[in-house]
């Protein structure tokens, strides 16, 4: 295949985003994260050339913190929280097992390409400036955690699996999701998925784990995204507006 030619700044950012390399400034710095083995030595150079004009790039590109209106259905969750303080009662959760060779490395940048794709995953509720309740994405962090369960009984597993999904969510602290790898051993894991319902239901919960799977499996056999992602990105608040 013949390599796409990386004339600007912005041909190398149009094609790091088509391989799922994310780029981000944190105090200035210019950071990433790829998914294993797609930056090849030639990009990496061009990136480090090109720093400054990716810098500003994605500065200008990022603009404020997207925040959207709750829902009626958001608006009285929230106003239950309010009332009862945090509760597991909302937690919507899944769970599934695979088996097999896992690639673990894969696994997690699947993870990170989903919560990209649905950034209501990493939102929380705030107030804003006329006091009314908001949505307001890409607040919550270290959403992703994996616990080493070599060897353990599907009982333990269970056990944990069930605190997990029960632990209470901070509708104002975040965050609203949690997604736990219970590694068993290197050929057995259970994924554990825990959304709050405020931006979840049944329906885009399981979108959510089909498309961790998809992407998952995109990247382990192809070293890529999912081809058809890239005609069908969702729009913003497509898990909030299915719940």
């Amino acid at each position: 295949m013949t390599a796409r030619p990386l004339a600007t700044p912005a041909d190398l950012l149009s094609e790091l985003g088509r391989l799922g390399v994310e780029l981000w400034l944190d105090r200035n710095v210019l950071r990433y994260r790829a998914p294993t083995g797609v930056l090849t030595e030639a990009m990496r150079k061009q990136m480090s050339l090109w720093k400054a004009e990716l810098s500003d790039i994605i500065d200008v590109g990022d603009g404020p913190t997207e925040s959207w209106p709750l829902t009626d259905r958001q608006l009285r969750l929230w106003l239950l929280e309010l009332r009862q303080g945090a509760t597991p009662e909302y937690n919507m959760h899944a769970a599934f097992r695979l088996h097999g060779q896992v690639d673990f490395s894969a696994l997690h940048d699947a993870i990170r390409a989903v919560v990209k794709r649905h950034p209501i995953l990493e939102s929380v509720v705030n107030i804003d400036s006329n006091g009314l309740p908001v949505l307001v994405g890409g607040q919550a962090r270290d959403i992703v955690d994996e616990l080493n369960l070599d060897g353990s009984s599907d009982g333990l597993i269970y056990d944990v699996a069930a605190e997990l999904s029960s632990r209470p969510m901070d509708l104002t602290h975040g965050p609203l999701t949690r997604i736990a790898i219970l590694r068993v051993s290197n050929v057995d894991l259970v994924l554990v998925i825990v959304i709050h319902h405020v931006i979840s239901d049944d329906y885009s919960i399981r979108i959510v784990c089909n498309d961790i799977l998809e992407c998952y499996q995109s990247l382990r056999n192809d070293n890529q995204l999912p081809v058809a992602w890239a005609a069908t990105r969702p729009a913003k608040r497509r898990l909030a507006e299915t719940a």
